[in-house]
């Protein structure tokens, strides 16, 4: 856990001081008076969701890389966070692309705050019961977390019967059917089933409908999230094809086949040549941090799902770790330097380093290949 640790500080770090232009032009005469008079300035509800984001791996994944008592690893952890994020902010004062507050850093240490609560509350329930920590469970129940966090992107609920109507408009005014939504649906859903097929010891109809009804309800009451006719037929699709996929002898190998096709399709998708070739971009994380951060979070969910799923899957349908991990990162390289020539893409290196960065977190934190009984069904 400490090196993947590390990984998520660096990335933290990457992110925060990206492009890494340094100057030391319009650099205020009396810093920390400044960066206090940030306070008042006009916050933007996605920069403040994002800083909260990205700064819960580090209280999450810090929080069992210490062995202390909960009381000073949360004090530890905590402490830490704050400096880092307040001093990255004040880092952002050397570039000129930046907008340094302290109100960021202040909800950076607030996303450390939610991941140390998360797995404090982890432990407690084990400790409570009695439950041993099984580190092959960590990555199928990341994998969950991060599809659901694609499906209540921004999590902000607001209960009120216009917001519910405004998140089915696009069902009951423009009743559109996109392939590839769908099939999206369709892929992941039938991954979710399974994983918590596993982890329950058998799922019932019935309950596969709660769940995607549970959770298409929490969407309507979430701002900016909109429910379309191709999320509902998807899951639906998700369900009969996960009824289909079990009889098989090995189900893993068909929702391993099933998400790199998908990879692939979305990656081309919609199959359109450029006029002009694009540039290729070598910097990684290029696309994701430039642009909406409310969009690059869900995308980078969205991909972390997929890739990891894809990855996971490959491990449990018998491939070697490394073998599994080389082959999609190749996938996704080729499909990066084939939208070179194709529209609605940006080609960069940061996909298939995106795979190998997953499937090394993966690799670290646990056996991935899980053996479960089945003794009875989730009623």
């Amino acid at each position: 856990m400490k090196r993947v640790w590390g990984v998520v500080i660096l990335l933290t770090i990457y992110g925060s001081l990206y492009p890494f232009n340094f100057t030391l032009e319009n650099f205020p005469e009396h810093l920390l008076s400044h960066f206090a008079g940030t306070w008042n300035d006009r916050v933007i509800q996605g920069d403040l969701l994002a800083n909260i984001i990205i700064f819960i791996p580090y209280g999450l994944v810090g929080w069992y890389v210490f062995n202390h008592s909960p009381r000073l690893r949360l004090l530890v952890i905590l402490g830490s966070g704050f400096a880092l994020g307040m001093g990255l902010q004040i880092l952002q004062y050397y570039l000129p692309s930046r907008y340094p507050s302290i109100v960021d850093g202040w909800s950076n240490t607030f996303g450390v705050l939610l991941g140390c609560l998360f797995a404090w509350g982890v432990s407690s329930w084990q400790s409570a019961r009695d439950v041993p920590l099984n580190l092959s469970l960590i990555a199928p129940i990341t994998l969950l977390l991060f599809w659901f966090g694609v499906r209540l992107m921004p999590f902000i609920p607001f209960f009120r019967w216009k917001q519910i109507e405004i998140s089915l408009r696009p069902i009951y005014q423009n009743p559109q059917i996109n392939p590839l939504t769908f099939l999206s649906g369709v892929v992941a859903w039938s991954a979710v089933f399974y994983i918590l097929d596993k982890l329950f010891n058998g799922l019932r109809k019935r309950t596969m409908f709660y769940i995607v009804f549970g959770c298409f309800m929490l969407e309507t009451l979430i701002i900016y999230n909109y429910l379309h006719l191709s999320d509902v037929l998807g899951a639906l699709g998700g369900i009969g094809a996960w009824l289909l996929i079990k009889r098989s002898q090995k189900p893993e190998s068909v929702i391993f086949v099933t998400m790199v096709t998908y990879i692939i399709i979305n990656g081309l998708s919609p199959f359109k040549l450029a006029i002009v070739q694009q540039d290729f971009h070598w910097i990684p994380f290029t696309g994701f941090i430039a642009g909406s951060v409310f969009f690059n979070i869900v995308t980078f969910f969205g991909k972390f799902f997929f890739y990891g799923s894809a990855v996971w899957f490959g491990v449990q349908s018998g491939m070697r770790w490394r073998n599994v991990t080389l082959t999609i990162a190749a996938i996704t390289m080729l499909i990066e330097l084939a939208q070179i020539y194709l529209v609605q893409h940006v080609p960069e290196v940061t996909d298939p380093l995106l795979v190998v960065l997953i499937s090394w977190v993966l690799h670290e934190t646990g056996r991935t290949r899980l053996g479960f009984s089945r003794p009875q069904a989730v009623a």
